[in-house]
């Protein structure tokens, strides 16, 4: 039987959380929740995930270690953000960003993006094997 695959839905707020972590079930995903930069980072280096969705502000380091560790296992990150702020979207796209998002959820804007990565099978290696990220 084949896995389902996963994505990272790293969010700290209840209702933002829930519906995404409901749109991303809907494309076929099975979420993996954090709630912290470095949930986030534990669930990259341990969980096989082919895209990850990041809140901007993200508790104890924001979206920047994210970015960083998902990287290293060539995980597309789609950061997120209650504010629609040009500067904090360039900012996120030249550190890596696979795509940037404003609040609410909308989605089909979540479900394009969710299906225009490979979906990589749970339990499949990641790129690489260990993540060394500082929180800072």
């Amino acid at each position: 039987m084949k896995s389902q695959p996963r994505a990272l839905v790293a969010c700290c707020e209840c209702g933002n959380l829930q519906v995404l972590v409901d749109f991303v079930a809907r494309c076929g995903l099975k979420p993996k929740i954090a709630k912290s930069t470095s949930e986030a980072i534990s669930i990259l280096g341990k969980e096989s995930v082919c895209i990850a969705f990041c809140q901007d502000d993200l508790p104890c380091g924001g979206f920047k270690p994210v970015l960083k560790a998902a990287q290293k296992f060539d995980v597309p990150v789609v950061i997120s953000s209650r504010l629609d702020d040009s500067q904090r979207y360039l900012e996120s796209m030249q550190l890596g960003a696979f795509d940037f998002i404003c609040l609410p959820y909308y989605y089909p804007e979540v479900a394009a993006l969710a299906t225009a990565v490979p979906h990589r099978p749970a339990g499949q290696p990641a790129t690489s094997s260990a993540v060394n990220v500082s929180v800072a």
